[in-house]
């Protein structure tokens, strides 16, 4: 059980401020934690942030209330991105993916209403996994190409510098060549 008595007593203080620095703080070394979420929404709502507020009220599975209000509308406001990429604009908290999480039914169920989502085998969305460059090649590398692709890459940015490179060059002599002709003629 997670202990908010010391954020409750910023709150009552009227220091909402440090109420959200605690709370973010919290986020920062967490899983996905419903609870977490609807105390950081309150506090938000509280300093008239209503975005990140029905952000994290959505998080949070709140349906009724001002808290489903906000959800709402934060969704509706992003009515024309798909629920990856809405996710994709979460916290790392709610990105991060742990077997003993699910997603809240007040989540699931404003997502299916904003039609964002088809049933709650979407959630939570995985991102893709990170890899260090000096893995790529080693067996268990998601990709054995990725870095024939990447030296590709660079080779071909490489080519398009020294190109502009010539390009300039060939301007400057030319210019050089036309000063030289005035002063000829």
């Amino acid at each position: 059980m997670v202990d908010y008595s010391r954020i409750d007593a910023e709150i009552s203080n009227g220091r909402l401020w440090r109420a959200k620095e605690i709370l973010t703080g919290r986020l920062a070394s967490s899983n996905y934690d419903p609870a977490l979420f609807g105390k950081l929404a309150i506090v938000l709502d509280g300093m008239r942030d209503d975005d990140e507020a029905g952000r994290y009220y959505l998080l949070s599975g709140a349906t009724d209330g001002r808290g489903g209000e906000l959800a709402r509308h934060f969704l509706d406001r992003r009515r024309e991105a798909s629920v990856a990429q809405i996710w994709l604009t979460m916290p790392k908290a709610a990105r991060r993916c742990d077997p003993s999480h699910t997603t809240p039914d007040g989540t699931i169920e404003l997502l299916r209403a904003a039609e964002k989502l088809n049933d709650a085998t979407q959630l939570p969305i995985e991102a893709v996994p990170f890899v260090k460059l000096s893995d790529l090649g080693k067996s268990g590398a998601p990709d054995s190409r990725l870095k024939e692709r990447l030296i590709a890459s660079c080779l071909a940015a490489g080519l398009c510098l020294i190109v502009i490179a010539l390009i300039l060059g060939l301007i400057e002599i030319g210019r050089f060549a036309a000063m030289v002709l005035k002063l000829i003629v």
